[in-house]
């Protein structure tokens, strides 16, 4: 048994060095949101969120997604006959994949538009990749404090 728990440890260790570096404050507070999106949108049968809910969903300002609009062309949200904007859940993945590039990468508006646009595929799949990950490190994790409590 301690040869197991061992090994798992070990694997655990080499997983957080190799793959899953440090996570930053910044990782802390996309994994939070990511958690809150699924949340919301699994728990609701909306087919529309207003701004304020999408806005509270990333904790940002309403003004900031409305400027994502400007910037990135992918992003357009319906809006009703007023006038105000009506998130679909495709709206609301975008939002997250631009969060993800902008707030947690670094990345400039520009850089983060052309990767969208060029690589678009690849983007997505590497950001698919990178939340499966951090769902593997989560199991993990309370996997290996699990184990320690043994």
């Amino acid at each position: 048994m301690e040869d197991h728990k061992r090994n798992v440890q070990e694997n655990l260790y080499e997983i957080n060095k190799d793959v899953l570096v440090d996570s930053t404050e910044i990782d802390k507070d996309a994994a939070a949101i990511k958690d809150k999106v699924d949340e919301m949108l699994k728990g609701e049968m909306k087919l529309y969120h207003s701004i304020s809910e999408v806005a509270e969903m990333f904790k940002v300002n309403e003004s900031l997604l409305r400027y994502w609009e400007k910037k990135f062309p992918t992003l357009k949200p319906k809006k009703n006959r007023r006038g105000a904007r009506l998130y679909m859940k495709e709206d609301i993945e975008r939002i997250e994949l631009i969060y993800h590039l902008v707030k947690v990468k670094g990345m400039t508006l520009a850089g983060a538009r052309k990767k969208m646009t060029h690589n678009k595929e690849v983007t997505l799949s590497c950001f698919d990749l990178l939340q499966h990950l951090k769902n593997i490190k989560a199991e993990l994790l309370a996997m290996r404090k699990e184990l320690d409590q043994r």
